[in-house]
């Protein structure tokens, strides 16, 4: 069996990824992606499979979505994640529906030294994320994404071009996080995350050819909350 376990370090560091350690995926053998554009925009095809062959895990329970629309960037931000386990085939019976390949992602613990953060902007969004220890066994943090292309291409797409982006392509994730850990064999993790993905193309007037047609939408989103414990002997998944 086929397995490549990447640690978040050395995938921020590959050519083109912007920075998002997910995106190295993209670098991986066997790895392509289809349309940046429409309904199966930001899934991965792994050895010419169906993108929804391909199933997608955040600390062994499914995640929906990996990338925003384009691909772009993934929906989870880089500073939470400590590796990336990549299997085009071969992966255990555990990891069931998928026949195409098997990505994990694994979350690192909250950092408890003190408050830490980080500010992103650059030309598809605006990104915050903040960590904190509240007391001796309490850590917390928050993310949120934010893309503004939407607010961008009316500015540069002339009036009489004839049609407009209504409220899109846009993007925005989030992130909320808990972590109690008052000793070493006691973990207690409490998760939020969530993404939501709209791409609208409007027609001012609607074509001679087709007068019903005034434009079209894609849009995906999915929020999901989990709770997860482990301990010396034991460990609990609960999944919303």
């Amino acid at each position: 069996a086929a397995r490549i376990l990447i640690p978040v370090e050395q995938a921020r560091q590959i050519a083109g990824t912007s920075g998002d350690p997910l995106k190295v995926l993209e670098a991986l053998p066997g790895v392509a992606r289809p349309s940046s554009s429409g309904p199966g925009a930001g899934a991965l095809v792994i050895r010419g499979s169906a993108p929804e062959d391909t199933k997608f895990y955040i600390d062994g329970m499914p995640l929906f979505q990996v990338y925003h629309f384009g691909n772009l960037y993934s929906v989870l931000q880089d500073e939470w994640i400590r590796d990336i386990d990549y299997r085009p085939g071969g992966f255990s019976v555990e990891f069931g529906n998928a026949t195409g390949g098997f990505l994990g992602v694994t979350l690192g613990d909250l950092k408890t030294d003190g408050v830490h953060g980080h500010l992103d902007v650059n030309v598809f969004h605006t990104a915050a994320l903040i960590t904190a220890p509240v007391s001796e066994s309490w850590s917390i943090g928050a993310a949120f994404r934010r893309s503004y292309i939407d607010a961008i291409l009316p500015a540069v797409i002339p009036e009489d071009s004839g049609f407009g982006f209504g409220v899109a392509p846009r993007y925005y994730d989030y992130q909320t996080r808990a972590d109690y850990v008052p000793n070493e064999r006691f973990n207690l993790r409490l998760l939020a995350f969530g993404s939501d993905d709209l791409f609208s193309f409007i027609l001012e007037e609607p074509p001679d050819q087709d007068p019903s047609f005034d434009g079209f939408s894609f849009a995906r989103r999915f929020h999901q909350r989990r709770a997860s414990h482990s301990g010396t002997n034991k460990e609990h998944l609960w999944v919303v």
